[in-house]
Formats: C-alpha cells, structure tokens, sequence
C-alpha cells in the first residue's frame, strides 16, 4: 500500500573550464580559421557508482534580439563542426538563459570501473560562419556551458551497431531535432534572389503581425495592416508592419510569410559583379510552415515517426552519411541524352545510340544539347549514401555513384534509366505492382528494372545483410479512377511530409506480411518524394532544394504524382535542381536504387567523404 520512488546516484561534476568564449566584436570566418581558435576546455566526471547518462548543452543568456543567432553560429566539439542551430533544443537551466542547445551527450562508467571511461574531456571553439547573415553584424553572442543528468536522454540500439555510431556522432537520439511541420520553428534566412524581390513601386499588404492556420497550411496577415509601395515604406510616407506575403489582396494567404529585417537597408552583395541588380531589394527573413525551402543550418539528423517507431533522418548538407557498399558486376553501357533546356537542367530526351545522333539532333533543333553518362564499368565501388535509421534500427541508403563526392555537385548517381510503367488509363498504374484483374500482381517496368539491377550486382554477396524493410508506394490520397484536374488535387507531399506509409498494400516488402504487403521479389525499391523533401529537397514548382541527394540528374521517386485522365498519369520525380517533379510514365528517367542495411551490419570506418562507412558482407 505504498508508492516508493528510489533516484540513483546524481553526482556528476563539470570542471577544468579553460580560456572563457564570449563573441563581441568578431568577424565571419571559414570553419578552417575557426578550428585555429583557442579552444574552451572542460571535463564532465561521473562520481557515482553507477553509469550515468549525461546531456551537454550550450545555454544562450542575456539579451535574446541583441544576440547572434543560433543558425549564425558554428560550433566544433573537438573535431565535429556544425551550426548551434542543429544541436537539440533543451530545457535551459542556467539563470537568464533564453535558449539552449545541445552540443553532446553520453553515458560515463560507474566511478568504479576500471575498465571504462569515468570522465570525458571536450575542447570546444564557437565562431561566426562566414555565411552569416548582414543582420548579425554589431550583435554578440554569451554563453555558459551546463551539465544535465538524463532529461529522458536514450540510445536505442546495442553499442557497435551502426545505428549506435549515426547516433552517437549527434549526442543522442533526444538531442536530435523533432521537426513538426506544423510549428512555426522555421526561420529561415534568405540572401537575395529572384523569388524575395520586392520593387519598389509594387503596391503590397504589410502587416505588423500574422496567424497561422493548421488545417490550411498556410499564413494570412493580421494588426495594423496597410497597402503600400517599399518606396513608400522606406521614407516614412505609410507605416509599414515588419510581415508581407507581398500580395496585393489584404486577406491573401500562403504558405510563406516574410518578415523584413529593415526597410531601408542596403541589399546584400551576394554576387560582388551584380549589386546594381539588387538596389531594389531587401534582406527577409522567411517563415515557413512547410519543409521547402533551402534554409542556413537545417543540415542534421532528425527525428520523426514511420510505421516501425522512431526514425531518425539525414536532411541538408549533412558530412557523415557516406556509405561505400558494394561493387559493379557488369559494365553498364554509356547513355546519350539529349537536354530539352540549354542549361542542361531536363535531359530526358532520346536515347541516342551515339554522341553524333544526338549533335544531329542537336542541329535539327529537336533537341538544345547532349548529355553523356557514363554509368559504371566492372569492378567499380559503388558508393551510397544513408537516408535514414528506420524505425526498426535498419538503414536505409540510396545509391550514389561510383565515388564519393562533395554536396551539390554533378555526379552520376543513376545506375541507369528506366520508364516507369506502360499502362496511363487506370490509376492501378501508379502501383510498384498492380493487380491485372485476377489477384495477380504485376511488376511495374521500374521494379523489374531495380531487380535486374539488384540480383546482377548485390544479391550474391549482400543477401545476409540486406534488411527487408518497408518500401512505401503510397496511393492512399487517390482512392478511385476520378478524373481530377488543378494543381490542389494532387497528392499532396509539399507542407507536411510523413515517413508513415497508410495502407497495406502500399507497404512492399518481401516476406514481412505483418506490417507490408508481401509483393516484392527482392529488398530494394526507390525513395519516397516524402523522403525526399524532409532531406532537403524543395517541393513541387518551387525553387531547388540543397542537400547530399543532388546529383544534376532527373530520378524517380515511388511516390504518385498525379492523374489528369486517360493517357495522363505522373509519377513524382527529383528535378535536376532538387525540387519535386512530376513525371509522364513515357519519359526515360533516372534511377537511383535504395536497399536496407540489417541492424547488426558490419562495419568499419565513420561515415564522412575521406573516411566512409565500409559494409562487408559477412
């Protein structure tokens, strides 16, 4: 008849701070002459008996609107540099702190263990990035460094695994962000560009605050709301709010809002050639309830839910996810396309069966220009990158090429090109496979594509360590063979992606029936465009995402896009320039396979360009 509530022992000291970090009257720098810094030196010692998990956090005091922001910041703990930004948001506990992050996390032996580490010592540095924003400048930036015991702190998976060296690079899987696309938690900074323009004689509504509708997705104006010119706003002649949707209807909503950092200021020289271009401009800052645009320090591992539990996922222009797995079988033959644009930006068109066809083409104007991939020859390493920890602690990797290359530049990572399916009057098309009417399930052109490639160059050799896993080929938002026209009745995968899969039947996997479907052949599929987009990629008809997906070619996507009636059906691809796409079922696109690595993998190695993951098949 009685509650006894026993604690453990919570005793754990902080000591040896050395040479105290406090930014005031400092200048942008390169990560390479901020690790030259002196660094900050402290000791986390466990004192209890017992192992203890712990949590470092790098608490924000003083004045919040005269404080360098987060994602301004750059922050190396001991060798591993990243934005404050992308450590976890914790619960401050030093007084006047009105933020804090985490920077790390662990568990410390008993004190009397002998065999293992009681203590850990860091060596921490803090500089400005050099792409800090203009509007950071004349600010300064205090902290202090706490130590907490637990706040729910957990590695889910056995010491070894590699979804317990992922995790361990980032602190802990509580020390990740959560994203909710439905918070306003993004703040996202802009240099100037096209789509931020404001002129200054376009008449627009400005606002001194806004709301947010949930169930829209979207921002509307509220407070003082006036219509006037930037001219206007900048001499004082109308006052202007801070917030635009930059409409000219008072009671206009969308899914961005921009808040307007100063009226009169300079733009920024963002192309040191081309300021005159940008006179009429200004610096913003946008919100967005959606996962679309390219922001300053969203690169990170991040937490969300899939049909298994907890996942954590690769997003931005993450460092630490290389994986080299694998090598080519087979020489692939070189595929000449032609490129519906000059910039090279759609080459879809074709084949060619040789270079000379396609420059023919070229002088015929049936095509701007061509483009040649080589794809791979025998014996070249294939090279991957991972995608996320799925919630089952398997891995999930697409295909990345044949070396492993910096973020956002050109590569070949298709293993080749591939319609999607034949068939355009039905929606049973969108379908990986489909039913021919008996019960019987077909395979789509793009599964018998994906498995030829598989069983030619990875089921011999990686068949014990490659996980069946869900693949999701989600159709659960086109229900029937209604014939739907405008932009509004497509699926919709832009503001609130989800790594949850609806319906059975969409869940493919091989011999899992309990949570999927049964239907694959083998364990490999494609990407989902919700993947997609949550590692960075922009959503439909908006401008390019950045991230570690780019590669300056057109891949499908397992996800359907939408159907205009019959003879009209599209796939969701990645453009070129990383954003969604759709896709006609009768264009050659290209391919980037995704498999699953098994929980206990073996491995090697720390997952970054120089010093990849290496997969060993056992």
């Amino acid at each position: 008849n009685q509650n006894v509530i026993s604690s453990g022992c919570l005793d754990i000291s902080l000591s040896g701070e050395k040479n105290d970090i406090e930014l005031q009257d400092q200048f942008p720098m390169s990560d390479e002459d901020g690790m030259k810094l002196t660094p900050y030196e402290f000791t986390v010692t466990n004192n209890c008996t017992t192992s203890v998990d712990y949590q470092v956090n790098l608490e924000s005091i003083g004045d919040s609107s005269t404080s360098i922001i987060p994602e301004a910041l750059k922050v190396a703990l001991d060798d591993n540099i990243k934005l404050l930004s992308s450590g976890g948001y914790a619960e401050p506990t030093v007084s006047n702190a009105y933020e804090s992050h985490s920077i790390a996390a662990g568990r410390l032996a008993a004190s009397s263990d002998e065999t293992t580490d009681d203590t850990v010592t860091y060596e921490l540095r803090i500089w400005i990035d050099k792409d800090a924003p203009i509007s950071e400048q004349n600010k300064s930036f205090r902290s202090k460094i706490s130590v907490t015991i637990g706040q729910g702190i957990e590695l889910p998976y056995e010491k070894g695994t590699l979804a317990y060296d992922i995790l361990s690079n980032y602190g802990s899987a509580n020390a990740i962000f959560e994203i909710d696309a439905n918070e306003l938690k993004h703040r996202i900074v802009k240099y100037p560009s096209e789509q931020f323009r404001i002129g200054t004689s376009a008449s627009y509504w400005y606002g001194t605050d806004y709301s947010y509708d949930e169930t829209q997705n979207k921002y509307t104006l509220t407070g003082n709301l006036v219509k006037a010119t930037l001219t206007e706003c900048r001499s004082g002649a109308k006052e202007c709010g801070e917030y635009t949707l930059k409409n000219e209807s008072a009671t206009y909503s969308y899914r961005v809002m921009y808040k307007i950092t100063d009226f009169k200021a300079a733009p920024i020289d963002y192309y040191e050639t081309s300021k005159e271009a940008y006179v009429n401009e200004l610096y913003v800052i946008q919100y967005s309830n959606s996962f679309d645009a390219n922001s300053v320090g969203e690169e990170g591992l991040y937490k969300a839910s899939d049909d298994y539990g907890d996942t954590y996922y690769f997003r931005g222009n993450v460092q630490n996810n290389y994986v080299q797995l694998g090598s080519w079988k087979e020489n692939v033959p070189i595929l000449i396309t032609g490129c519906d644009f000059a910039t090279d930006s759609y080459c879809v068109s074709g084949p060619y069966e040789t270079l000379e066809a396609c420059e023919a083409a070229v002088a015929a104007e049936e095509t701007y220009s061509c483009k040649v991939r080589d794809f791979a020859s025998e014996n070249d390493l294939m090279y991957w990158r991972i995608v996320r920890i799925n919630g089952d602690g398997t891995i999930r990797l697409i295909y990345d090429g044949t070396s492993a290359v910096e973020n956002n530049e050109s590569h070949i990572a298709l293993t080749g090109m591939s319609l999607y399916n034949e068939g355009q009057d039905d929606v049973k098309y969108f379908g990986y496979t489909y039913d021919d009417g008996t019960g019987n399930q077909v395979d789509s052109i793009i599964k018998n594509t994906i498995d030829t490639w598989y069983e030619k160059n990875l089921k011999e050799a990686y068949k014990e360590i490659i996980a069946d896993s869900i693949f999701c080929n989600d159709r659960s938002e086109f229900p029937d063979n209604t014939y739907y026209t405008g932009y509004s009745k497509r699926f919709n995968r832009n503001a609130n992606p989800r790594l949850t899969c609806s319906n059975k039947d969409d869940r493919y996997t091989v011999n899992d029936t309990e949570k999927g479907n049964g239907y694959l052949s083998n364990p490999v599929g494609l990407l989902t465009a919700d993947e997609a987009i949550m590692s960075g990629v922009s959503g439909l008809l908006l401008s390019g995402g950045s991230g570690y997906l780019y590669n300056n070619d057109i891949f499908w996507t397992l996800s359907p896009g939408a159907w205009y009636g019959e003879g009209d059906i599209y796939m969701f691809s990645i453009s070129s320039g990383l954003s969604l796409n759709e896709e006609g079922f009768w264009v050659s696109t290209g391919v980037r396979p995704v498999i699953n690595l098994k929980l206990d993998v073996p491995f090697t190695g720390s997952g970054t360009i120089d010093d990849p993951y290496v997969i060993t098949a056992e």
